[in-house]
């Protein structure tokens, strides 16, 4: 086997091993499941009893325990008011239904709703916290709750506690994402694959033959 052969055989066992690389990596990522982080709105719960402070303070809690979850981002506070304030809607801590919170949500662009009441009488604190899922009113969490102590201590309660079902949020992988992610693949592969190809010279020139016993007209030395 002359050079010229040997080198073909070299570059087209390069491409093969190229065009496998491309044809594996989708496979790897179609196999991956692909979480997409969901941003929510903690809606201001509806309360009897309660001061301004424990109010403030009992949604305090309801979004640091929301926001160690590393699958939500939690909507701020000024952006959610103002787009409320421009429906000219004051009581958004009466919806705590699912058809409710479904419908504001879409309206503030989240994907997950928190919702729910309070209830104080003395030092005991009842009530109910809802997570509905915007895009099809599924509720992912409903919880009543029953303490006597400190409020500080109302997340704490119950079996598991109110804080780790808010803290342990989990959604199904986005299969949107997953086949986005495989085409990204798939593309890039093939880009890959074009220029190594083109590099190698296995693309983009142009052959020519020559009969050896055919004679080439004389050249112009003028």
């Amino acid at each position: 086997m002359n050079d010229a052969s040997s080198a073909i055989v070299v570059r087209a066992r390069l491409l093969f091993v190229i065009l496998a690389a491309a044809l594996i990596i989708p496979q790897i990522v179609l196999s991956q499941d692909v979480v997409v982080m969901k941003r929510i709105a903690v809606f201001p719960f509806a309360s009897q009893h309660l001061s301004d402070e424990e109010q403030t303070q009992f949604r305090s809690q309801l979004i640091q325990a929301i926001s160690t979850s590393p699958n939500v981002r939690v909507m701020g506070d000024v952006a959610m008011n103002a787009i409320i304030a421009e429906l000219k809607f004051d009581k958004l801590e009466e919806c705590n239904s699912p058809a409710c919170a479904t419908y504001f949500g879409k309206i503030l662009g989240v994907d997950v709703v928190l919702a729910g009441s309070i209830k104080k009488e003395g030092d005991r604190f009842t009530g109910m916290l809802r997570l509905v899922k915007v895009e099809d009113s599924e509720v992912m969490i409903e919880r009543s709750f029953d303490h006597t102590g400190p409020l500080s201590a109302v997340l704490a309660g119950g079996t598991p506690p109110l804080a780790d079902d808010l803290s342990n949020i989990t959604f199904e992988p986005d299969s949107k994402y997953r086949w986005y992610a495989i085409g990204a693949a798939v593309v890039g592969g093939g880009i890959l694959v074009y220029f190594v190809a083109k590099g190698l010279g296995l693309i983009g020139g142009k052959a020519e033959y020559t009969d050896p016993g055919q004679k080439l007209p004389p050249t112009d030395t003028q």
